[in-house]
């Protein structure tokens, strides 16, 4: 019988490549599918969600009410800030010490479809946004260009050893404001898929993600072969990492991540019904 061919898009940071290591490396019996896989910049899988490109993609979760229509959000695979999250930094040598001191300053940001650059707007008041792919932010800051900058992925863990002074965690003022840990990626399906392949395909990537984990060294070393280098975290450091946006949430969007969702999604002018609709099976949110 001929597979069915399912594309998979994710963006190559250690803790996407982490996930999806077991179906890369054929380490799990991918079923009645042909998988193909698509690496590549969040902001820009944000963009290509909204043409429905991929069965199933990463996603900026703010950028979910933009591509609703086309797909839900899987519980398997989300990255959530819950009390570590992008930092917003100055250079070194800047006189700003506080997110306080930001009023009337320029902050670049790592797209405006970007779960960061969505927080920055709605926690910080009076600020200029100035949006630039997320790699870029740390130069632009180092080189004055912007007065502060939101780092994302890894860069948010070196951010001091590349000389820039970290002055705010997006996560926790988020959770000062609203109590609840940050939604900052997940994975979302295609509605486009028949019921049964639907619930396949969410097995496959929750399969991944277990295997992943009970295989947390051999995993760690491939995503870290085949990821993002340049950005030079130590060992210490990557697993750091992996916990924080693995291990914590990435089998299950629990009630405080909910209450979270809502929280963002209703900025977005989404009602209740349509956050209702926003995830793959009901069983998956508690009421």
């Amino acid at each position: 019988m001929k597979k069915q061919k399912i594309s998979i898009a994710y963006s190559p940071d250690t803790d996407d490549a982490f996930m999806m290591y077991a179906l890369e490396k054929n380490l799990i019996d991918h079923g009645p599918f042909e998988l193909s896989f698509y690496r590549d910049d969040i902001q820009k899988l944000n963009i290509l969600a909204k043409q429905n490109k991929f069965d199933v993609t990463a996603i900026s979760m703010a950028c979910y009410p933009a591509i609703k229509e086309h797909y839900k959000i899987l519980p398997y695979g989300s990255s959530i800030g819950d009390g570590f999250g992008p930092a917003i930094v100055v250079s070194e040598f800047s006189p700003i010490d506080s997110i306080e001191e930001l009023e009337g300053k320029t902050v670049a940001i790592p797209g405006d479809n970007t779960s960061a650059g969505f927080a920055v707007k709605y926690l910080l008041n009076s600020i200029q946004t100035v949006s630039m792919p997320f790699d870029k932010i740390a130069a632009a800051v180092h080189e004055k260009r912007v007065d502060c900058g939101v780092l994302i992925h890894e860069l948010q863990v070196v951010a001091e050893k590349n000389k820039l002074k970290k002055i705010g965690d997006l996560a926790k003022i988020w959770h000062a404001k609203t109590g609840t840990p940050l939604p900052l990626g997940g994975n979302a399906i295609s509605r486009s898929l028949d019921p049964e392949a639907e619930t396949l395909v969410a097995e496959l990537i929750k399969n991944s993600i277990v295997y992943a984990l009970n295989h947390f060294e051999e995993a760690l070393d491939w995503a870290s072969e085949n990821s993002k280098k340049s950005f030079d975290l130590n060992r210490e450091q990557e697993v750091f990492y992996i916990q924080k946006y693995v291990e914590a949430h990435g089998l299950e969007l629990n009630l405080e991540v909910q209450k979270a969702l809502r929280i963002m999604f209703d900025q977005f002018g989404l009602n209740g019904d349509e956050i209702q609709n926003a995830f793959y099976l009901d069983s998956t949110l508690n009421h």
